[in-house]
């Protein structure tokens, strides 16, 4: 009886449900579990920090992130081998760093290169590998540019060595639909329009993979003490009697009904459990959404001549997990195909969010191309129906398809140089024009378009982040020169003065002209002994630091009391002297215009430090006079730095 049960139970229940629910519910569950209760592994935002700050990356996770990505990518989720790649390879690229104790420079360059070889020997793009890894920590372009030269190297060698090992032809990826041989001018102005549609559907796919991303993580979790908002209009808060972190407040609190899972492995275990029951509910009937998406796209290229891969295929034992599967190959060229391609563009996005959320490591690469390739058909069918008396808008679907791809692609990594060489290495050939062979093309004009293509969705979506890591290069100090304007004479001088030498209360003045009143004179301590003094004496050193540090004093007693009494001594802390480095007064004019003030100056220093009888006593009398004409907003530097110093003792 047990027996015929069974049978029944399993003629009902085709292989396709058995699979598609229960690899993917089980998947989610079991490494969601994992991964919450192991060492926390990094991700795409703390390698690019990482190779921003400190240039490496810990490596004693590496054996974890190959395990783990292993099995996700078994399991059917979206998740696919490019972020492991990156981070493995930059692991063993910091390891070796510190083991032969190498520079910040010089680790940052052994992680990037190594990086750059894992990516361009799996995908087997040498250039574009390297290009890819080298723009990924930045928003506009790579910045690393030390990296270049080792990174492709090393992506050349390993592209050589995966094709002497593999054995396999080098030729393309993908075949598009028809091109002709030649193109219109015309067709500039449409890679503009698909670079703004790109843009809008890379934006669709940043905001709403975050989206799902970031729910399934705060899915069941348990609230927080710590998590209080601010109490802004002051009312009476008294904690309550043996319950310490608790407020009560007269403001009103909605109650909401919370559901949560103490405990983070659990947690994380059930969240991924209904995380990948949906993706495989989705899958189930949208089979063109399972894994990562690269052997799935030749299919949603071509409209279906190419069968999916790995099942479907007559006669083979996974031909039952497409029963239930719809736009499946005539479908996707038949009078339905703009609703298939819609669905399929979102589902994607969604089954990607899904997947990412469950925290098992794995990348998403190709679910931006992907998504792409399908908006690409979506807007192509949708022009030809809704705006026929407008052909030229879906007149090369292949010029469509790439461009849209493309941009969609740059709103989330920001990598425009490298998808632009990775989708024109990719192509293989086109289609005919009856769809029944296949033909060479001009791969050349594919370029340009799509040049136009991605910088147009870069413009459009540079405030669109989905890696918050992504900045720019801060590790590189400008020298003076290009911070001042062009043919001026003198030379480039930076100010250095305290944070309270110019107020902003006091900008009133009794004067009727502003002229009248001299800017105040910026003080810059010497770099050297003055003339006549050897340069290793410590007498010297000594005494011209308690010059610049009686200058500092007294400038300050300045600002303070407006005249050199008695007064409050602050010295500005660190983080104050390094803010105020390099900023100029509006009352100073430019940089080059104090060149020649610093230098007349520090001639009268030098001077007046080493010239005695007559020579000081008039220059001490002329500082005097000039601090009592000019008050204490124009004091001269030389007078307020050796009013504390007994000069006769140098």
């Amino acid at each position: 009886m047990r027996k015929y049960q069974l049978s029944v139970l399993l003629n009902v229940l085709p292989l396709n449900f058995v699979l598609q629910y229960n690899i993917r519910t089980l998947s989610g569950q079991v490494l969601s579990y994992i991964c919450a209760i192991m060492t926390p592994m990094p991700g795409q935002n703390e390698w690019i920090d990482g190779v921003h700050t400190t240039g490496i990356l810990d490596w004693k996770t590496l054996l974890h992130i190959l395990i783990i990505s292993t099995l996700g990518m078994i399991s059917g989720l979206s998740l696919g081998p490019e972020l492991p790649l990156v981070l493995m390879a930059g692991m063993i690229g910091s390891k070796l760093g510190i083991e032969t104790k190498q520079s910040v420079l010089r680790a940052r360059v052994l992680n990037l290169t190594c990086a750059a070889a894992a990516i361009g020997g799996f995908f087997r793009f040498p250039m574009a590998g390297a290009l890819f890894i080298l723009e990924i920590p930045h928003r506009f372009g790579l910045q690393y540019f030390e990296a270049l030269s080792p990174a492709t190297l090393a992506s050349i060698m390993a592209v050589i060595v995966n094709r002497f090992v593999s054995g396999d032809e080098v030729t393309g990826y993908f075949t598009y639909p028809f091109l002709t041989e030649t193109l219109p001018p015309h067709v500039f102005f449409m890679a503009i329009l698909y670079g703004v549609l790109g843009s809008l559907s890379g934006v669709m796919y940043a905001r709403l993979c975050l989206k799902l991303k970031g729910d399934v993580h705060h899915w069941f979790h348990e609230p927080h003490d710590d998590h209080h908002e601010d109490n802004n209009n002051h009312e009476e808060s008294i904690p309550l009697v043996g319950t310490p972190g608790l407020l009560a407040s007269s403001a009103k609190k909605v109650k909401r009904f919370q559901c949560y899972i103490k405990g983070e492995p659990r947690r994380a275990a059930f969240a991924g459990t209904i995380a990948g029951f949906i993706v495989g509910v989705i899958c189930m009937f949208l089979p063109h959404l399972l894994f990562w998406g690269e052997g799935q796209l030749q299919t949603l290229i071509d409209r279906g001549h190419t069968p999916l891969p790995f099942f479907g295929r007559d006669g083979k034992p996974t031909e039952d997990l497409t029963a239930w599967g719809y736009c499946m190959d005539e479908e996707l060229r038949g009078g339905n195909s703009l609703a298939c391609y819609g669905i399929i563009s979102v589902g994607k996005v969604v089954v990607t969010g899904l997947s990412l959320g469950t925290g098992i490591m794995g990348g998403h690469f190709w679910g931006p191309l992907y998504t792409g390739a399908a908006a690409a058909w979506f807007f192509h069918y949708f022009f030809e129906q809704f705006f026929p008396f407008f052909p030229a808008l879906s007149e090369f679907p292949c010029v469509g398809i790439l461009c849209i791809m493309g941009a969609t692609h740059v709103v989330t990594y920001r990598a425009h140089t490298a998808i632009m060489l990775v989708l024109t290495l990719t192509i293989k050939n086109f289609l005919s024009e009856d769809d029944t062979g296949t033909q060479a093309g001009d791969f050349a004009a594919i370029f340009p378009l799509l040049v136009v293509a991605c910088y147009v969705s870069l413009i459009l979506t540079q405030n669109v982040i989905f890696y918050k890591e992504q900045r720019e290069r801060t590790d590189i100090v400008a020298v003076p020169e290009v911070l001042c304007e062009p043919n001026k004479e003198g030379n480039p001088v930076f100010p250095v003065h305290s944070v309270e030498e110019f107020s902003d209360e006091d900008d009133s003045t009794d004067c009727e002209s502003v002229e009248e009143i001299a800017p105040p004179p910026v003080f810059k301590p010497p770099t050297k002994p003055p003339r006549r003094f050897h340069r290793k004496s410590m007498s010297m050193d000594a005494d011209f630091g308690k010059m610049n540090l009686g200058s500092l004093e007294i400038r300050q007693r300045l600002d303070s009391t407006g005249s050199t009494g008695s007064g409050s001594r602050t010295t500005p802390n660190k983080l104050e002297r390094i803010n105020s480095f390099g900023k100029v007064s509006p009352h100073h004019g430019s940089l080059m215009g104090q060149g020649t003030e610093r230098r007349s100056h520090h001639r009268v220093s030098s001077y007046g430090s080493n010239s005695s009888g007559p020579m000081r006593k008039s220059l001490s009398r002329s500082s005097s006079i000039a601090s009592s004409q000019n008050g204490s907003d124009s004091v001269d530097i030389f007078a307020a730095a050796t009013a504390g110093l007994d000069l006769s003792k140098i």
